[in-house]
């Protein structure tokens, strides 16, 4: 299991992550002390930290907040600077933190009592009491003068270096030709302009480690060069992982589905060229089914990839998608191991054969449903494999479990309906209906709104809850068609409330895959407008995976939404931390937290500050935060004490059909 935390508490130095917008998003304790701030008033604070003291330069000018842009060019160019807090000197570096979501990591370190050297080629004392590494170098790039920092790194006096040749001494043979072009560069232009070049080129030492070094270089005073290095390689090595964290799965360390798509694309174009075979295998555990508590998730999934683990090869790819589901693509097949049997058996029987073990040791049978697809039987690209991949997970989920293979319905007229054609005639016969769960202020109670929610009568198997039907929905773009009856049924009940004399704010989700439709708005907008009705009287829900996934089209949804007189809201926020700096992007008046935020509150410490950190970050983008899965009084004193201004949940109403939401407006009016 991969632990952000850990990777940032095991820094000997202080690390604070800052989002696009150069708000403190994560930290180390070591940061925590540098700083003199506890992680409440860390959170969401911006360089260079000030907080209810000031904070000097060192020309003794109080130092400003860093505004994005000013942070993004010092990210660029792995610039640092020392302010002063009190008696002590304090040097931020900065630099960008990981992939294209404009993080930053600023790391920090306690310079105090440090001399600042005026002159890097003067004397040897001023020279060594700079932190920074420090070389002058000779017109002909000879070393003329290093400092202690140089010498400590590269295990060797000062007599052994004066007069060698820097680069061809001190770095690596890979690194040399960008060094040299830079130091050309640089001899190249004017004395009288202002050159500076910078280039990244590991030190090597004499016992033949490399420190990997980011240096500026500028013209010395008698002409040549100095250069000035930051040693970065614990640094670089935090930023490789929040890189590798960013594309991979935290528990399992698999890689998520979008660097399984980028995968995949490339697996299918070497297949085409070589003339072999794919299978994509999409696994769900259905734990879900068996009614495995979330507390006992974590030791079945790890054990489960491990399992899977077993059944790649070299060339192979495993990856978690999502919750309880696996995906396995399969690659350089040939015509015998494209065989059904054959990849299945591999896959997913052989993998489960032997029962799981929960956290006391107790065997746990997994029966999982799986969907295969394969190339080139099933379908020409990556993308409809997936999608074949998926509509026969959705097929196997509906028998209950087993190995389904894309296209086997249609080979078999005699196989029971699909989910999807199932989910199909509840559309037509009206087996759908609304539910309306109750949103209150914690103080008093009082019903300040309702959320709809789409249930499913069915004849076989009763009243199912979403869970059970939204991802098949999803999957095989019938979703479209859900939300379309759920939002006229909205209207059709919200119109009979109307006449009633019952206006409610009611709410409905919108589902992740629409986000991205451009007309999604006008949709809504023609759809309520038909029945007469308000826009102001509607919130609508947009998806947290939506806003991280598409954040420039969910900003845009968001906009028009609110342009037509809609309410928005967030939904499921504090699912993924690098998600929350995005949120100011939206133009939301609502984050509803993920219910999973409120799991150990108050007991667990860990879960309270957390809680308590996304409350402060909602109340500093003015929106209302709505605590989701109230359960028990404990929380909603909780929730209470930190100024949660709505909630919603068991403990304050369970979902409730049509008519008994009628009563409960009725009683608040």
């Amino acid at each position: 299991m991969v632990d952000h935390a850990a990777v940032l508490e095991a820094l000997p130095h202080g690390l604070v992550v800052l989002d696009a917008y150069g708000r403190a998003i994560a930290w180390n304790s070591a940061a925590l002390a540098l700083l003199d701030r506890t992680a409440q008033t860390l959170q969401g604070a911006r360089p260079p930290f000030a907080g209810p003291a000031a904070v000097f330069g060192e020309q003794g000018a109080p130092v400003a907040e860093l505004r994005p842009a000013a942070l993004a060019a010092l990210a660029r160019e792995r610039s640092a600077m020392v302010v002063h807090r009190g008696d002590r000197a304090i040097e931020l570096a900065f630099a960008a933190a990981a992939g294209d979501d404009g993080h930053v990591a600023c790391t920090l370190a306690d310079v105090t009592g440090r001399t600042s050297a005026a002159d890097p080629a003067g004397a040897a004392g001023q020279l060594d009491a700079v932190a920074a590494l420090v070389v002058a170098l000779s017109e002909d790039g000879r070393i003329e003068r290093a400092n202690g920092a140089v010498r400590t790194l590269l295990g060797a006096e000062a007599a052994d270096l004066v007069g060698a040749q820097f680069v061809e001494l001190a770095l690596p043979v890979r690194a040399r030709p960008e060094a040299r072009r830079a130091l050309a560069r640089l001899a190249a232009s004017g004395a009288a302009e202002p050159e500076v070049e910078r280039f990244e080129a590991p030190l090597r030492t004499l016992t033949g480690e490399e420190r990997n070094v980011w240096w500026r270089a500028t013209r010395g005073p008698g002409g040549g060069a100095v250069l000035t290095g930051e040693d970065v390689t614990e640094r670089t090595g935090v930023e490789a992982r929040l890189r590798f964290l960013a594309h991979h799965d935290r528990l399992t360390g698999l890689p998520t589905r979008a660097l399984l798509d980028e995968h995949l694309g490339l697996v299918v174009a070497r297949a085409r060229r070589l003339q072999t075979g794919v299978a994509v295998v999409w696994v769900d555990l259905r734990l879900d089914a068996r009614g495995i508590a979330d507390s006992e998730r974590d030791p079945l999934i790890g054990q489960a990839a491990q399992r899977l683990r077993t059944a790649t090869r070299a060339g192979d790819l495993l990856a978690r998608p999502g919750r309880d589901e696996f995906i396995l693509v399969l690659t350089d097949l040939d015509d015998a191991e494209l065989a059904a049997d054959a990849v299945a058996a591999r896959a997913v029987h052989d993998a489960f054969a032997a029962p799981l073990a929960d956290e006391a040791g107790n065997d746990v049978r997994i029966a999982p449903s799986a969907g295969v697809a394969l190339l080139p039987d099933h379908a020409d690209n990556a993308a409809d494999l997936l999608h074949a991949a998926g509509l026969a997970l959705a097929e196997a989920r509906a028998s209950g479990g087993g190995t389904v293979f894309a296209g086997e319905t249609e080979r078999d007229p005699q196989r029971p309906l699909s989910a999807v054609a199932r989910l199909r005639r509840a559309l037509d016969r009206e087996e759908l209906a609304l539910h309306f769960q109750p949103v209150r202020t914690p103080h008093d109670l009082r019903l300040a709104s309702a959320e709809a929610l789409v249930r499913w009568d069915d004849p076989e198997r009763g009243l199912l809850e979403p869970s059970a039907f939204l991802a098949d929905a999803e999957e095989t773009g019938l979703v479209r068609d859900l939300d379309a009856w759920v939002l006229d049924a909205l209207c059709r009940q919200a119109r009979a409330w109307g006449d009633a004399g019952l206006v409610p704010r009611l709410s409905f989700n919108v589902s992740p895959r629409e986000v991205g439709r451009p007309e999604l708005a006008a949709d809504i907008l023609e759809r309520v407008s038909a029945y007469g009705l308000d826009p102001r009287s509607f919130c609508v829900e947009l998806p947290e995976a939506a806003a991280v996934a598409r954040p420039a089209r969910a900003a845009a949804l968001a906009g028009d939404l609110c342009d037509a007189g809609f309410a928005v809201a967030v939904d499921d926020v504090g699912g993924a931390l690098a998600s929350l700096g995005r949120l100011q992007d939206l133009r939301a008046c609502a984050l509803k937290l993920d219910r999973r935020l409120l799991r150990g509150v108050p007991d667990d410490q860990r879960a309270c500050s957390v809680l308590s950190a996304v409350l402060a970050l909602a109340s500093s983008l003015g929106m209302a935060a709505v605590a989701k899965g109230v359960e028990t009084d404990a929380q909603r004193e909780f929730l209470l004490a930190h100024g949660a201004p709505l909630a919603q949940g068991v403990l304050l109403g369970r979902p409730v059909a049509a008519s008994a939401m009628g009563d409960l407006v009725r009683g608040a009016l």
